[in-house]
């Protein structure tokens, strides 16, 4: 094959990946939405929907790495909420709020791990089980919360997410792609990751495809 081939041939499985098809998909929201509205493309706009978005993307960073070894987590959400509970009950009883996090983190921690361990010793599809870890997760939050609020934060814990701190809501993302690539990168030089990305980069799609199968 000749070199202007093989460049067609690249172009053609290029533009044919679902992943370039995204991308088209995201230049066209910022020239549409910049057409709509004058404000579209302004600093604080993108700055108030990056923050937005922070939450769900690191709540996507491992969820990626589940979907790619050919796993599923739906309990993620009720997970989340199992995590803010503990944290607001740690406050409740004046706990201060770093402590807080980090008993939240290890609530979280602990769920996940028992999601693992059901899954790979159990012998039972992820799905199943984290159908049923979703409730049980979401019932404990109820349990210990009596379908109640917690108020009382610390003032400068309240404005984190104000219009105060808008020139710094980047730093939240920044901090989610640099954990998007230190946990790609990790996860694809280990054994079972590299051999994953591998037969992922290999896999051989119908041209147009978009990477749909």
């Amino acid at each position: 094959m000749t070199t202007a081939g093989q460049r067609i041939t690249w172009l053609r499985d290029t533009i044919g990946r679902w992943e370039a098809f995204l991308l088209f998909v995201l230049v066209m929201t910022f020239i549409c939405g910049a057409q709509v509205s004058q404000y579209f493309l302004r600093s604080s706009n993108i700055s108030i929907a990056l923050a937005g978005m922070t939450p769900a993307a690191i709540v996507a960073l491992p969820m990626t790495l589940i979907i790619v070894t050919g796993e599923i987590d739906i309990s993620v959400g009720s997970v989340v909420g199992l995590c803010a509970t503990f944290m607001a009950v740690c406050l409740e009883h004046g706990l201060p709020v770093q402590a807080a996090m980090l008993l939240g983190i290890i609530a979280g921690t602990l769920a996940g791990l028992l999601n693992g361990i059901i899954v790979v010793y159990g012998g039972l599809p992820s799905l199943v089980v984290t159908i049923g870890t979703l409730a049980l997760y979401r019932g404990i939050a109820q349990i210990i919360l009596k379908e109640r609020g917690v108020s009382g934060f610390p003032e400068w814990y309240q404005i984190l997410d104000s219009e105060q701190l808008a020139p710094r809501r980047s730093h939240g993302v920044q901090s989610s792609l640099c954990c998007s690539l230190l946990g790609s990168r990790s996860f694809c030089t280990r054994p079972i990751g590299a051999a994953h990305c591998t037969q992922s980069a290999t896999t051989v799609r119908p041209p147009g495809s978009l990477g749909l199968m």
